[in-house]
C-alpha cells in the first residue's frame, strides 16, 4: 500500500531500503508456504552426445525436407547456447514440481 502512494519521483529520489533477519525470513516464507530449494542436478552432455544429437537432427531434415513447405521454411545458421543458471538455491512454493 506504501508502494502504490508514492509518486514514482519520490521512489527514484528515495528508493526503499529493505533488510530482514532470518527469523523473520524463515516465519515468512512459512507464512506464505515457502522453501528454499537446492539445485538437484545440472545438465551437461558429454562431446558424443552432442555430436550424436547434432547427426540426428541431420538424418531428421534429410528424412522430412521432400515434404517440407519451403515457402514456410526458414534457415538460419544458429550456434547452440545454453545457459546455466549459477545459483544454487531458489525460492519456491511447498511441494511444487521439480523444474530442471
Amino acid at each position: 500500500m506504501f508502494h502504490e502512494s508514492r509518486t514514482e519521483e519520490e521512489h527514484e529520489e528515495h528508493p526503499i531500503r529493505f533488510a530482514a533477519s532470518d527469523p523473520w525470513v524463515t516465519a515468512f516464507m512459512q507464512r506464505n508456504n515457502l522453501s528454499l530449494r537446492r539445485r538437484t542436478n545440472l545438465t551437461t552432455l558429454t562431446d558424443e552426445v552432442l555430436v550424436d544429437r547434432a547427426v540426428s537432427f541431420m538424418r531428421f531434415l534429410q528424412e522430412h525436407k521432400p515434404t517440407m513447405n519451403l515457402n514456410k521454411t526458414v534457415l538460419m545458421d544458429e550456434t547452440a547456447i545454453y545457459f546455466e543458471d549459477p545459483r544454487n538455491q531458489m525460492v519456491d512454493e511447498i511441494g511444487a514440481p521439480r523444474r530442471p
